[in-house]
């Protein structure tokens, strides 16, 4: 076997800055082996408490949970989940949208967190509720039921007499449920999609849920039968990516008073946020939105010994390919070290994390160097995008307006003039899912995103339209839709083509991979407002993270923004002799530029690398698409054009080590 020294030059530093970012807690899987148990256990023994009481007596309760960035709320939550998962319904909500869709954004983030299936369950969290609920009145319901909705709808309203938003309707959807041919369907109705009225009549309704206040009702509806069920989290994460945080705050804290008020019963709400966020706000915000609140923790520093051990998680699977295991727990770094970067003997996780990142390099090179921040930058990009790749699979699982607020996060990191929300008369329902901007020659243009499939909705939105250029406010309006926009007979079809296919007005639909660009940008513009993003040793803010999308192009592939105008896509290959490759590989396979470029960037931060460990991490990132003839390929043309080298070329290739030109 190896020793230490030749494993720790060969691998990914072990406390590798891109694993310092945590995401959404729901859908990623925070690792075992890298999990400090006593790191905040009072807090969680805490939270476990409270949960319990929830589910003993069903009133519902709320905890703010207050840290420094970095201090690791985000994956407190995630613990929360993975120790907690028997003794609640989880959901995750990111706090990124106009306060005046906070209920409707709240309803459909809740619903897409419980369509989530807890491991080692077979079915999503949302369904498990619900036969728990039918279980209750009668163990064979279920089975009596099937094919039967009135029945199912009858005895719903006979054990839920009031309380129950549109009872027809959402019984009659939460029968649907149980359907597998119409699950998706519902859990869409459910979400606020406007359905068209042939989804609407399979699921046997004509409702909508369309405002706020309906919204609120149907969370409301969901809590009405849920006594006999566990508890719903309500998890509000990340509120510092508002740029009104106050009025994000209170529209958040207006939500939980309304859980209070109208007495909701089985809901834990989880207010999570920066204590700097809370104490700017703490005094501007009414006594009467804060007095909901049962619990306040704030999270603690580690100590010297917990430090210790979270080192000792990053190090352990390096240590356990030596042959004979290090005298100390943490080696190479040292109690010495341990001493000299914390003198007080306290730190917060990403501190701790960042300071074993700098000695495992030192070791490595001999110094520390800051990393590349454009090659750091591209690989937390291609990381989430690919991430985003894998969990939008639809454009439809996003809804208009947080399409639209991703276009317009977009659009000001690429210095757009003047972006605004809003450019219908306040009270208009797609108000939320536009905006306007100044283009380079000083034009006002007022952009639509409508992706709903109801055309009765469109036509409703088409008169709108109309209204607003016989105003003459905008010298051109954009509709963004991948929907259906009717037929000739459609009176929103007729509206439709005067307006849009006219010029200078356009309409354009959006492509799958503009998406997962857009949501790219919004996920680490979500980390970035909580200082929750590392990009080599900087914790980058909005400003920053806008100069570095520009820096490193990230955005330039964009079909949607190209076809705005706000782009200019560069077509031509940046070597000749990769054309005969591009021809003759599947155009969804990543090209040989990309493959060359992430291996350029894994080099450029990791400064030596394994080339038997750099393959593997390729073939990992790209999701096996490519070879690892591919793979190696690649590194021999990076090798030939003097981008990187061999330090060993004598030793066996599964031997070698890489690193940049000296």
């Amino acid at each position: 076997m190896r020793d230490l020294e030749t494993i720790i030059q060969q691998s990914i530093n072990p406390f590798d800055t891109v694993s310092f970012k945590q995401g959404n807690f729901w859908e990623e899987d925070q690792s075992e082996s890298l999990t400090v148990n006593s790191i905040h256990q009072d807090e969680l023994k805490l939270i476990a408490r409270i949960l319990a009481q929830v589910a003993k007596d069903k009133n519902s309760r709320t905890i703010l949970l207050k840290g420094d960035s970095g201090s690791g709320k985000t994956h407190l939550l995630g613990q929360i989940k993975k120790k907690l998962s028997n003794k609640a319904f989880f959901t995750h909500i990111i706090a990124s949208i106009q306060n005046d869709y906070i209920f409707q954004y709240t309803l459909r983030k809740t619903i897409e967190s419980l369509m989530f299936i807890p491991e080692g369950e077979k079915e999503s969290q949302l369904l498990l509720w619900l036969k728990n609920i039918i279980n209750q009145q009668d163990q064979g319901l279920l089975q009596k039921i099937q094919g039967q909705r009135k029945a199912f709808v009858g005895n719903m309203k006979a054990a839920y007499p009031t309380g129950i938003w549109k009872p027809n309707a959402f019984f009659s959807v939460l029968y649907a449920l149980t359907q597998p041919e119409l699950y998706y369907l519902a859990c869409e109705w459910l979400k606020g999609d406007d359905l068209d009225d042939k989804d609407a009549k399979l699921l046997g309704t004509k409702e909508r849920i369309k405002t706020e206040q309906n919204a609120i009702d149907v969370l409301a509806s969901f809590s009405r039968i849920s006594g006999s069920t566990l508890p719903i989290v309500l998890c509000f994460d990340e509120i510092d990516i508002s740029n009104n945080r106050k009025d994000l705050l209170e529209s958040i804290l207006k939500l939980n008073m309304i859980i209070k008020t109208q007495k909701l019963k089985d809901f834990l709400v989880i207010i999570s946020v920066i204590t700097d966020t809370w104490q700017s706000y703490e005094g501007l915000i009414e006594s009467s939105l804060k007095s909901p609140i049962n619990q306040n923790i704030s999270l603690k520093p580690l100590t010297s010994e917990q430090i210790k051990l979270l080192w000792s998680s990053r190090l352990n699977a390096l240590h356990q390919q030596v042959k004979l295991k290090p005298k100390s727990n943490i080696a190479p770094l040292t109690e010495q070290d341990l001493r000299y970067y914390f003198p007080s003997g306290k730190a917060n996780p990403r501190s701790a994390l960042k300071v074993g990142h700098q000695l495992i390099q030192k070791y490595k090179t001999g110094q520390i160097i800051d990393p590349d921040p454009i090659a750091s930058f591209q690989l937390q990009w291609q990381e989430e995008i690919t991430k985003n790749k894998t969990n939008i699979t639809q454009i439809s699982q996003l809804s208009s307006a947080e399409l639209a607020n991703m276009l317009k996060q977009v659009m000001e990191a690429l210095q757009v003039n003047s972006i605004e929300f809003n450019i219908f008369k306040k009270g208009n329902s797609s108000a939320v899912r536009s905006f306007h901007y100044l283009d380079n020659n000083g034009k006002r243009i007022g952009v639509i995103w409508y992706d709903q499939s109801n055309l009765g909705s469109f036509c409703t939105l088409m008169k709108s339209c109309k209204n607003l250029l016989s105003q003459e406010a905008y010298q051109q309006l954009i509709l963004i839709r991948s929907q259906t926009v009717g037929n000739p007979k459609n009176k929103g079809y007729q509206l439709y083509q005067q307006i849009f296919q006219t010029d200078p007005n356009r309409h354009l639909i959006p492509n799958l991979e503009s998406i997962h660009i857009l949501a790219t940008y919004h996920s680490l513009y979500s980390y970035a407002t909580n200082k929750n993003l590392t990009v080599g040793y900087e914790t980058p803010d909005i400003t920053r993270l806008q100069e570095l999308c520009r820096q490193a192009k990230v955005l330039e592939n964009c079909d949607l923004l190209e076809e705005l105008n706000i782009i200019q896509k560069d077509n031509e290959s940046s070597d000749d002799d990769d054309q005969d490759y591009h021809q003759e590989h599947d155009d969804n396979k990543p090209d040989r530029e990309k493959i060359k470029e992430f291996l350029l960037n894994l080099i450029k931060i990791q400064f030596f690398m394994g080339r038997k460990m750099l393959i593997e991490r390729t073939l990992s990132q790209f999701n096996k698409e490519v070879s690892e003839e591919e793979v190696d390929r690649a590194i021999k043309t990076l090798i030939e054009k003097q981008q990187i080298r061999i330090v060993n070329p004598q030793a066996k290739p599964e031997e070698q080590s890489i690193c940049l030109p000296t």
